[in-house]
């Protein structure tokens, strides 16, 4: 084999180990996501949903149609729980920081 059929193979094998790689590095990343999301789903979501039933009262239905909402939401895209909790919270804290920032300085609005 000429030198430069051999080197032509080798970029070919390298060029496939690298895609594999990415392929791998993916599925590890997509695998860790959908744990997290998951998590987001079944450690806080799903609580609060229970809480709405058992300290609320909430209608049984509603609660189950959110619920499903979520499980549909997350099926068609992996972290959009995760994503929702996340800008909630950080509207929450946005607007509790406001709320201490007109406290201190003593203008309160309504």
């Amino acid at each position: 084999m000429s030198d430069r059929a051999s080197s032509g193979s080798d970029r070919k094998r390298k060029h496939r180990d690298k895609k594999d790689k990415k392929k791998r590095r993916r599925k590890k990343e997509k695998s860790r996501s959908s744990k997290s999301n998951s998590t987001a789903l079944t450690k806080i979501l799903y609580p609060s949903l229970s809480g709405l039933l058992r300290d609320d009262g909430a209608d049984t239905e509603v609660v189950r149609g959110l619920k499903n909402a979520f499980d549909v939401a997350e099926a068609a895209e992996d972290g959009v729980t995760n994503q929702i909790l996340r800008n909630i919270i950080e509207i929450l804290h946005a607007e509790n920081e406001e709320k201490e920032g007109e406290e201190s300085s003593g203008t309160e609005h309504s």
